[in-house]
């Protein structure tokens, strides 16, 4: 699945089932793909989400993280509420460590519905 933007002179090409996450800077975005490649588009992620809307099959895997992270959660290896952060994983063995809000990390909690039911403890 492609997500295709382009400005006047240049058309970016995402291929959102290889993202692993995509960070926010200013009006740019950061896309690291699992293979470990990373590059920068021009456009903010309220573009790329709105863009990404179009394609209802991706939302049950990719998802906003606050104002600054939109994340495959098929990367999602941890989560740690106490130290506020996740942790993604790419296809080389890389673990990437995203500060986030106690909110967020609540709403990821509840979208997996995990309670104690479910866990191994």
């Amino acid at each position: 699945m492609n997500l295709y933007l382009n400005t006047r002179d240049e058309l970016y090409v995402i291929n959102l089932e290889k993202v692993m996450f995509m960070q926010a800077d200013d009006h740019y975005t950061y896309v690291y793909y699992v293979s470990g490649c990373k590059f920068m588009v021009p456009f903010g992620l309220s573009k790329i989400e709105t863009s990404m809307a179009k394609h209802s099959d991706v939302s049950s895997y990719i998802i906003r993280l606050g104002r600054s992270h939109i994340i495959n959660i098929k990367c999602l290896t941890r989560i740690n509420s106490t130290k506020q952060i996740i942790v993604l994983s790419d296809n080389k063995d890389n673990n990437y460590t995203i500060k986030v809000s106690r909110t967020v990390i609540k709403n990821i909690i509840n979208r997996f519905s995990l309670t104690s039911e479910n866990t191994l403890l």
